[in-house]
């Protein structure tokens, strides 16, 4: 099935669903269950499909609450997940991909991760948790999306240049900032929380 709109187009086949454009191309996975492959000149965009995230390295104040041991079905849940429905919508200047996983740490939970394609080539993500009753503490809800090493110059406006977190963003600036990804990371001798920037307004890498 193909729909075409200027140079915007969906093509859908069997196992994979294509969207592209002037310049762009974009590939979902029926079979994956995932987006795998996004294209701006010819260039692949992620080094790895994203997927539903539920932990982290552990920090100091997350182990002595005992959340390594009380939290560990949030770390079987990021290894791995059931596709339950695919659903594709298209509109005229934009294509909608919705993906609803089931995962192993509750029956009754449910996340949704829906991309939309614009006919400029921009891509809006939304996930979604729908949780059930007695699961232990959520470490992280995120969507890992892995890009090559290759793109490591980060652009961006937010507050900085240093690291900062809500209880110590008041001592950082508003401003736009650049520098390198291993830049990030600061050196503690055991795993904290490391490299976060408040008040994004926005982010690029190249």
């Amino acid at each position: 099935i193909t729909s075409v709109v200027n140079d915007f187009r969906v093509v859908e086949g069997d196992v994979n669903i294509g969207v592209h454009g002037r310049d762009f191309s974009v590939m979902f996975s029926k079979q994956a269950g995932t987006l795998i492959s996004v294209k701006y000149s010819g260039q692949e965009m992620i080094s790895s499909p994203p997927a539903p995230l539920f932990w982290r390295a552990m920090t100091d104040n997350d182990k002595g609450a005992g959340m390594h041991f009380d939290s560990s079905p949030w770390y079987a849940a990021s290894l791995t997940r059931r596709t339950l429905s695919f659903e594709l919508v298209e509109e005229k200047d934009r294509a909608t991909v919705t993906y609803v996983y089931k995962l192993r740490v509750s029956e009754g939970v449910r996340v949704s991760v829906t991309y939309t394609v614009f006919s400029d080539g921009s891509i809006q993500v939304k996930s979604s948790y729908h949780g059930a009753a007695g699961l232990p503490k959520l470490p992280l809800f995120a969507l890992s999306f892995k890009v090559p090493a290759d793109y490591h110059q980060l652009n961006w406006y937010a507050n900085g240049p240093e690291e900062n977190y809500i209880d110590r963003a008041c001592g950082a600036r508003l401003c736009r900032f650049q520098n390198h990804a291993m830049d990030n990371v600061s050196s503690y001798l055991v795993p904290q929380e490391s490299g976060n920037r408040t008040g994004v307004r926005e982010v690029s890498i190249m």
